[in-house]
């Protein structure tokens, strides 16, 4: 653990473009090189504008550190859940090195396409990852019914697909019938209602299931 720290630490002092992979915005990865190139204009004797200097440099440090934080938190947590999950493939050493070398090559294709590969995944994913989060919170008032689950996961799931296909700009004329009819589709939270019908049938299914049984 702290060995694989430490190398983290190494790594992401050396090749400061690593961090990028930690989702900084392009403020904070101006600021990452701020640092070095105030360091280098003090040691050529540039001195104006000299007020500048301190503030470059804090904030270079405290962006620095936290992105640095960040990156060497999702290497390790990374390795250290793959090495779990697949014990007899590579070590815990072997899987950080992996995703060290996997994030450094990612961050390269440059933020701005990261963002449009990544941006209809995520809408397609936060649905789904709000809905869950709603169930579990709410699970007790029915007892975690497995009908539940699955019918308000479909139905948002649906939902889902179109924010991916709107993003993607995919089916366009898909998109503009859907949002036409869909309730709050235009505000992002198209797989409100949707969510919550899946929800509905599926409590008359587990009442239904219960009185059956």
């Amino acid at each position: 653990g702290r060995r694989a720290a430490r190398w983290m630490l190494l790594i992401a002092a050396l090749c400061p473009i690593f961090v990028l992979e930690a989702r900084m915005t392009c403020g904070s990865c101006a600021a990452l090189y701020l640092l070095p190139i105030a360091l280098c204009l003090i040691a050529r004797g540039v001195t104006k504008p000299a007020a500048l200097y301190p503030g470059m440099i804090v904030l270079a440090l405290t962006v620095t550190f936290c992105c640095m934080k960040t990156a060497i938190g999702l290497v390790t947590a990374c390795a250290d859940t793959f090495s779990v999950m697949f014990p007899r493939s590579l070590s815990y050493r072997s899987w950080a090195i992996v995703f060290t070398a996997f994030s450094l090559l990612v961050s390269n294709i440059g933020l701005s396409k990261i963002i449009s590969f990544s941006a209809p995944v995520l809408y397609f994913l936060y649905p789904l990852a709000i809905m869950l989060i709603l169930l579990n919170i709410f699970g007790k008032y029915f007892d975690y019914a497995r009908p539940v689950f699955t019918w308000a996961i479909a139905f948002t799931m649906i939902a889902a697909v179109f924010d991916l296909l709107k993003v993607a700009g995919l089916a366009q004329g898909v998109v503009d019938w859907v949002s036409t009819w869909l309730p709050f589709y235009s505000l992002g939270l198209g797989w409100i209602v949707p969510g919550a019908v899946g929800t509905m049938i599926g409590l008359i299914i587990a009442r239904h299931g219960k009185k059956t049984a």
